[in-house]
């Protein structure tokens, strides 16, 4: 991402600059196809680039079409340490209901939840958001997630895994 192209994103984000000019001096071209996003995002990680990376989220959450072309990138970015956005994250990966989000889903819940403290959510509200994407999957394979993290140590998160799955069924 150049410069030129992080200013514009700012300037957007910020209201300083109309949609219509913002789409107008940005090549989205580039950014909507989904491998080279890919590829931007895992360089943005890989250099631990965070300022880039809240851009790319921002590209990915509030211009480009909400599509699930982008589930892969949003899946990665579920398990990303970094940004502010995995709650906006998991809204949009429930929408889409996707089953490859099922492993990023459980490793989430198999974590100590420390990369989301900035939240300064408890432990079952941010299980919350989890259990609702794995129910609206509502695959065998969901369900399994929800069933393994009822036994959860967190209190937190067993109870909203319980009552996730009473709800399930």
């Amino acid at each position: 991402m150049t410069q030129q192209e992080k200013k514009l994103i700012n300037d957007r984000r910020d209201g300083k600059i109309s949609e219509h000019e913002f789409k107008e001096r940005l090549p989205l071209r580039e950014y909507t196809d989904r491998v080279q996003l890919e590829a931007k995002v895992n360089a943005a990680i890989s250099r631990d680039d965070f300022q880039e990376l809240e851009l790319l989220i921002y590209l990915v959450l509030w211009v480009l079409p909400d599509s699930n072309q982008y589930t892969s990138v949003l899946n990665e970015l579920l398990v990303t340490p970094g940004h502010r956005d995995h709650q906006e994250i998991a809204r949009r990966l429930q929408k889409f209901k996707s089953p490859s989000t099922i492993p990023y889903v459980r490793a989430v819940l198999l974590s100590d939840f420390d990369y989301l403290a900035y939240t300064g959510s408890d432990s079952d509200a941010i299980a919350k958001w989890f259990s609702w994407i794995l129910a609206d999957i509502g695959t065998p394979e969901a369900i399994e997630v929800l069933e393994e993290c009822s036994h959860s140590t967190d209190e937190g998160i067993r109870n909203e895994m319980l009552y996730r799955l009473k709800k399930c069924r």
